[in-house]
């Protein structure tokens, strides 16, 4: 099949969130309060929006990134052997979406396999509803989804109230899930700590971009591509370019540094787990260095 690139997803889509999952006034303003970064909680807390800024991800990276030739769904039997998979699980409230995210990688991921053999997208869920699901329709969600792929890892987007109910029926319920809040804060460029999200937003510039002749700035961000020439082999993952994959496509092309006034939930599923991934590609440099 022709590889097309991803075309055509530059729709804008506003949105508006009028209350958080099940939270008290009393638990919601405790939750902002506690938040390192107002920012992100004014996002993922009240459903609010920060500032703008120049898209991390250019046209040429998402060419790369999402390919028309792969099928929108692998089912787990058709996972290579030698391969794990992994899920990560954004939860939603009332007319938002619930997405989670299911991919395949060769273990261990070191960067000289996944130039040969990259990350694989292999199967994007949705589920929306005109009301806020209960914890436990949420995580029978993910669950029935988790018992498909028998992921090695579980990330649940714990920001607020709502996504750590369901990370703690998930633990309680045996899976390897793993919390992700957004506001917490990690060790990001030398002498700084940033947010778990923006962590996240880096790691996967990094890992779309990596083989190409770029350098994070002083900030962690990659932001100069002017060297960048055609052709070669670049990126350590490749998703599929149809059915729910296009919504996720869409998102990552129209993100902004500080949510901009578009939905995100699928792309936060795709930044929670390059979280997880970057890690142990940090390890496996620091230890061939």
């Amino acid at each position: 099949a022709e590889r097309t690139g991803a075309r055509h997803l530059f729709n804008s889509v506003k949105f508006g969130r009028s209350a958080n999952f099940a939270m008290s006034q009393a638990s919601t303003d405790r939750q902002r309060v506690l938040s390192v970064d107002q920012e992100i909680a004014q996002r993922s807390i009240d459903g609010g929006t920060g500032g703008g800024g120049k898209g991390p991800f250019p046209k040429f990276l998402l060419d790369n990134l999402f390919d028309s030739s792969l099928p929108s769904v692998v089912a787990s039997t058709q996972v290579p052997d030698g391969w794990v998979t992994a899920q990560s699980f954004d939860h939603g409230i009332r007319h938002d979406d619930n997405v989670l995210l299911t991919v395949g990688l060769p273990w261990p991921p070191l960067a000289e396999t996944l130039l040969k053999t990259p990350i694989t997208g292999l199967d994007l869920s949705f589920r929306r509803s005109s009301r806020t699901l209960t914890p436990d329709e949420q995580f029978a969600f993910m669950a029935e989804r988790a018992a498909r792929y028998e992921p090695m890892v579980e990330i649940i987007d714990a920001t607020a109230e709502g996504g750590l109910m369901v990370y703690l029926q998930a633990r309680a319920a045996g899976l390897p899930a793993r919390a992700c809040s957004f506001t917490a804060r990690t060790p990001g460029a030398p002498g700084m700590r940033i947010g778990n999200k923006e962590y996240g937003i880096q790691a996967l510039q990094r890992i779309l971009s990596w083989g190409l002749p770029v350098e994070p700035d002083e900030e962690g961000w990659i932001s100069d591509w002017s060297k960048v020439k055609p052709g070669g082999r670049f990126g350590l993952m490749r998703f599929p370019l149809a059915g729910n994959w296009i919504k996720l496509a869409r998102q990552l092309a129209r993100h902004r540094r500080g949510d901009v006034l578009f939905k995100q939930d699928a792309a936060m599923t795709a930044v929670m787990l390059e979280c997880w991934v970057y890690r142990y590609l940090e390890r496996g440099q620091s230890a061939a260095s």
